[in-house]
């Protein structure tokens, strides 16, 4: 993922590495940790892409809670103690019980 990204130090941003760290950490849930943990922090402060807003942070964009009928203020739409997000992942009802159809 970050083939070519790899930054030499006077080209660092510091201030956007650590506005990188937060994305990364809003992600994966944790700091990086491991080379290949930096790598990916890396590529996504570095590729130019930006997230879609998430109002609830349940990993499922505003734009795709409309798509699912999810609530996109409320991170667990069904309120079974999974992230909308997550259970759209696995496969998973984010709306009741049952598989995602």
């Amino acid at each position: 993922m970050a083939y070519g990204l790899r930054q030499k130090a006077e080209n660092r941003n510091l201030n956007s590495e650590k506005v990188g760290i937060k994305t990364f950490k809003s992600i994966y849930n944790y700091t990086p940790k491991t080379t290949e943990d930096w790598n990916a922090m890396q590529a996504i402060t570095y590729s130019g892409s930006a997230r879609e807003k998430d109002s609830d942070n349940d990993l499922l964009s505003d734009e795709m809670e409309l798509q699912y009928g999810t609530n996109p203020n409320k991170a667990d739409t069904d309120g079974d103690g999974h992230k909308d997000g997550e259970e759209i992942l696995g496969g998973y009802n984010p709306k009741g019980s049952g598989n995602l159809k």
